[in-house]
C-alpha cells in the first residue's frame, strides 16, 4: 500500500489519529504521480465508463469499499426464516448487543419491516428481498419492494 501517502481532511479541526472525522468533511487521498496519471488515462477509456467510473474519486471509493469488504468478510450472515415467517440476520457492520436483527413480514400491509431501522426501505430489507428466493415468493403473495440502495449496485 505504498501508493497511498497521506490522508487529510478539508476541515482542519479534526485529525485521523485518535479522533473521529466530522461527517461534513471529506477525507482526501494523495496518490503517487505515476499511478495517478495511469488512473487518469484509464478513466478516459470506454471500459472505465462501462464500469461506471467517471472520476478518480469514484474509482478510489470503490477500491477502498472492496478492500474493506474483503477484510471484514460478508456484511450479512446467518439469514434464517423463523416459524412465523419473519427473518433474522446478522449485520456484521453493526455492533449490536443482541447480534441478530429481525425483519418482520407484515402480511396485512404486504411489506417487510426492519425492527432495527424502523423502515421498510433499509439495506436489511433489501438483502432479504434479494436473497433466498424471497423476492419471487413474496412477489407472488403481493409484496412489493421499491427501495433502492448503493448496496445492490455491487455484488454482495
Amino acid at each position: 500500500m505504498g501508493y497511498l501517502k497521506k490522508v487529510t481532511t478539508r476541515k482542519h479541526a479534526t485529525t485521523l489519529k485518535g479522533k473521529k472525522i466530522s461527517r461534513k468533511s471529506q477525507p482526501s487521498v494523495k496518490i503517487d504521480g505515476g499511478l495517478s496519471l495511469e488512473l487518469e488515462s484509464w478513466l478516459q477509456t470506454d471500459n472505465a465508463a462501462a464500469l461506471g467510473f467517471h472520476s478518480k474519486s469514484d474509482f478510489v471509493t470503490e477500491a477502498v469499499r472492496r478492500y474493506m469488504q474483503s477484510i471484514r468478510g460478508p456484511r450479512f450472515t446467518d439469514l434464517i426464516e423463523n416459524e412465523e415467517g419473519d427473518y433474522t440476520l446478522i449485520d456484521t457492520y453493526l455492533n449490536l448487543p443482541t447480534k441478530f436483527l429481525i425483519v418482520q413480514v407484515d402480511k396485512k400491509h404486504k411489506k417487510l419491516q426492519c425492527q432495527h431501522c424502523h423502515s421498510d426501505m433499509c439495506d436489511h430489507v433489501l438483502y432479504i428481498w434479494k436473497s433466498m428466493g424471497s423476492s419471487t415468493r413474496l412477489s407472488s403473495l403481493g409484496f412489493r419492494c421499491e427501495a433502492q440502495s448503493e448496496l445492490f449496485k455491487y455484488p454482495i
